[in-house]
């Protein structure tokens, strides 16, 4: 279980090898804003969706969320309000496959995702997880993730996270993938905002 924090509105499970690459082949690897980057050159995105190598999950609340990544079961004052389940992630010996908040698009490091696998910041005095890496073997996964929401949330005593996500990657006997461009829309809404 881990608590990770989101000062932007959104986070992103991403391949921040093939991000690299992406970049270094429209030399553009000096640009820190990946955000700005995908919406004047959409296709680059695009073509991270697809190949399994980014997810977005858009329009949620800022502040710490629970994620469980991998597990099987997850406490009883969590309840699921939704699953989504119709994505590949495409795992090779170079990837690295990171929950990333969404601010570090407006100032990516390419070093810090070499490093460590956990990244923090400090805020109001305390130290916050905003990246954390995933650990998968080579394979093709299927993505199930569940939005959860804590039923013993207290507004007052903000203890735990009132949102959070449970994460399974389950790996699949398929050869090729082709993502359709998803942006998950946290709040379920059908007129999904685009990510960039």
């Amino acid at each position: 279980y881990l608590n990770i924090s989101n000062y932007d509105y959104r986070f992103f499970i991403i391949d921040s090898n093939k991000l690299e690459v992406s970049m270094k082949k429209n030399s553009s690897l000096r640009t820190k804003n990946i955000l700005s980057f995908w919406k004047k050159n959409i296709e680059h995105y695009i073509t991270l969706c697809k190949e399994g190598s980014l997810f977005p999950i858009q329009d949620i609340n800022s502040g710490e969320f629970g994620f469980y990544i991998n597990e099987e079961n997850i406490p009883n004052n969590w309840s699921s309000k939704r699953v989504f389940s119709d994505f590949y992630f495409n795992i090779q010996p170079e990837t690295r496959l990171w929950i990333v908040s969404g601010s570090e698009l407006y100032n990516w490091k390419y070093n810090n995702f070499k490093e460590s696998n956990q990244i923090t910041i400090e805020f109001d005095g305390d130290s916050k997880l905003i990246d954390h890496r995933i650990e998968l073997e080579i394979g093709i996964y299927a993505l199930n993730i569940s939005v959860l929401n804590n039923m013993q949330y207290n507004k007052q005593e903000k203890k735990l996270p009132e949102f959070g996500f449970l994460i399974n990657f389950k790996r699949v006997n398929i050869k090729n993938i082709e993502n359709y461009p998803t942006e998950f829309d946290f709040n379920g809404r059908k007129d999904r905002k685009s990510v960039v």
